[in-house]
């Protein structure tokens, strides 16, 4: 990433914790690196993602670490093959991804009106649709081995779906908490943390204390 006035936005770190991608914003303009992370003392720059101009909004990267996908102010995303840095698909569709790629390289993806969507690239099709908030989601993880997804919103709520079904399954209404942004799940996936706009992070349960 430059060393300018280039601001960090997101990144993501594949399973084997090798590759990074890495985004940043300029005042009108992004950009998208993947970095070699093996050796935490020396990050190696491995590939420069080219093909966009416009300001990022989010990034994710596979399992297996050769898929990466970028997504901003350019109508749509675009996955790279991160074996050549070539695009593989350039979806120009109101999505945005959040939550980054499932197993099978399906990606999580939300629209306008606040739906999320499991999305194929491959046959660029929606495999399922996830519906319930009302506001801008900021952030998704899988759970139960991608049986299942939470998200947050800020809309002040988080929500776990069934990914196969989009059943709504359960739902956290918290009205002290406002505006969340991010979320993280306990291996046990019986404990959550979520952060909110009011600078306080909560703890959620969806079993109680007696269980």
């Amino acid at each position: 990433i430059p060393e300018d006035n280039t601001c960090l936005s997101f990144m993501d770190l594949d399973d084997a914790g090798s590759n990074l991608i890495v985004t940043g914003n300029q005042e009108y303009s992004g950009v998208a690196k993947v970095l070699d992370v093996s050796d935490l003392k020396i990050f190696k720059e491995k590939m420069l993602l080219e093909g966009f101009s416009k300001r990022m909004h989010a990034c994710a990267i596979n399992r297996a670490g050769d898929l990466g996908c970028v997504s901003g102010y350019f109508n749509g995303f675009m996955a790279f093959d991160l074996t050549n840095g070539t695009i593989k698909y350039y979806v120009q569709h109101a999505y945005r991804i959040i939550g980054g790629f499932f197993s099978n390289n399906c990606l999580l993806c939300i629209d306008d009106n606040y739906n999320f969507f499991k999305y194929d690239p491959e046959s660029e099709k929606d495999v399922c649709e996830y519906k319930g908030h009302t506001h801008l989601c900021r952030d998704a993880t899988f759970l139960n081995e991608e049986r299942q997804v939470m998200t947050v919103s800020i809309d002040g709520t988080l929500r776990i779906f069934d990914t196969e079904t989009g059943e709504n399954i359960y739902g956290f209404f918290n009205h002290r908490a406002q505006r969340y942004t991010c979320l993280a799940a306990h291996p046990s996936e019986k404990i959550f943390l979520a952060a909110s706009e009011n600078s306080m992070v909560y703890v959620l349960k969806t079993t109680p204390d007696f269980v």
